[in-house]
């Protein structure tokens, strides 16, 4: 009797853990947000996209299962939930949305700080190749982007000595090819001609391309170790194309989050000569979430003077590269192949030719204006209210079909000038 109560008494026992361990195993199961990891992530809450992904890898390892994938995602989530609280102060001004493809002719710099070009304008290459060329204020320095062999675009720099451009080099080989970059694009250097900022994916980047800085070290002749420069300019979509405007001290970059696949936002901001953070103590976490995401522009107005004359220096650096593309419609410059630019029209040997190139100049110029019109507009779409942007949507949508057609025919022209010349 002893021992059959001893055994009941055990079974109970073992019962009663075992229902606690249930009951343990469904509180967790409970307590773990119901959402997904993308939009746990999407919406910054890093916190609960790791304990969802933890979750998987434990139901993972005990079916003895490989975890590498998701152990990949959880150190990015991880790496996010760093940068979050560590989410920069910057004033942002203005932002605008552009269609990706025409992203890098509207980023205008003034003169002093360089040009940012697409590959094929500057190479003047038919291919459609998303790389872009940085070339410096002088004119003498370029560092791009161009696709390796599997079609990941990486780093080159050149200088131009006595008229001709150096052997390009690999970046890769002086530095950066320590970081471990699947891809790297959109290149800019500050007017010190040493600190480069530049896009890429790989095992720093929180998702996507991620913005980068360096500094080249003269003496060593190498890229230091590059910096995730955070949030809020990084997030877990695409960001690139950091430029710096020192004359105006003004800054852009480009992003695709919360955008559609063929479109970008170019967000506007006044550079902090030192960093600043947000203090996690005295900010909740929505609120640090929402300056990382940059949800409201004027969030992040501490000083309405401070950003009023920060959009008066706006105002004055595009009417400054409206002006410059002006004068530049005087100029008259055009490549016949890659030994012969002819700079003026009575260059041209052949009568036909001449009177093409002619038409050529007129077609450029009208573009010019076309483009500058167009800027104009897309200005005034950002900083307008609905009323206003509803009055200008169709004139944009006008204005770049206008653009289309003309760079088409200026193409077209530009063969049949090179077939007649040569």
């Amino acid at each position: 009797m002893r021992k059959t109560n001893l055994i009941l008494f055990v079974l109970s026992i073992v019962l009663s853990t075992h229902t606690l361990a249930q009951n343990k195993s469904n509180v967790n199961a409970s307590a773990l947000p119901v959402i997904s990891v993308e939009e746990a992530v999407a919406q910054y809450r890093f916190n609960d996209a790791e304990a969802i992904i933890n979750n998987e890898i434990n139901k993972i390892r005990k079916k003895k299962l490989d975890t590498s994938s998701l152990e990949e995602t959880l150190r990015s989530v991880n790496r996010a939930k760093s940068r979050l609280n560590a989410t920069e102060k910057v004033t942002f001004i203005d932002s605008l949305v552009v269609l990706k493809a025409q992203l890098l002719d509207i980023v205008k710099l003034s003169g002093e700080s360089g040009q940012v070009l697409p590959y094929n304008k500057f190479f003047k290459m038919n291919d459609s190749i998303e790389c872009s060329v940085f070339l410096s204020q002088m004119k003498e320095n370029i560092i791009y982007a161009k696709p390796d062999s599997a079609g990941n675009p990486q780093l080159y720099k050149s200088n131009l000595i006595g008229g001709e451009w150096s052997t390009h080099t690999a970046v890769s080989e002086i530095g950066l090819g320590e970081h471990g970059d699947v891809a790297q694009n959109y290149p800019f250097f500050l007017a010190d001609g040493t600190t480069l900022y530049f896009a890429a994916k790989g095992e720093e980047s929180i998702g996507g391309y991620d913005i980068f800085m360096t500094r080249y070290d003269v003496d060593e002749n190498r890229f230091l170790t590059p910096e995730n420069i955070g949030m809020p300019f990084n997030s877990p979509a695409n960001d690139y194309l950091f430029v710096v405007d020192e004359f105006y001290n003004l800054g852009m970059f480009a992003t695709d989050r919360n955008q559609p696949k063929d479109s970008v936002c170019i967000y506007m901001f006044i550079p902090n000569e030192t960093r600043r953070i947000y203090n996690v103590a005295e900010t909740s976490e929505t609120m640090l979430r929402s300056y990382a995401k940059i949800n409201s522009i004027k969030d992040t107005w501490a000083d309405e003077n401070v950003v009023a004359e920060a959009k008066k220096r706006f105002d004055a650096m595009r009417n400054d590269i409206i002006r410059t593309n002006a004068d530049a419609q005087k100029v008259f410059v055009f490549v016949v192949n890659d030994n012969k630019v002819y700079s003026s029209v009575d260059e041209f040997k052949n009568p036909k030719a001449k009177l093409m190139a002619q038409q050529w100049f007129s077609y450029t110029n009208d573009l010019m204006k076309c483009q500058s019109e167009l800027a104009e507009a897309r200005d005034k779409y950002a900083g307008g209210n609905l009323g206003v942007r509803n009055s200008l949507t169709s004139k944009i949508l006008e204005l770049e079909g206008k653009e289309r057609t003309m760079l088409a025919s200026i193409k077209e022209l530009e063969m049949k000038i090179r077939q007649t010349e040569i």
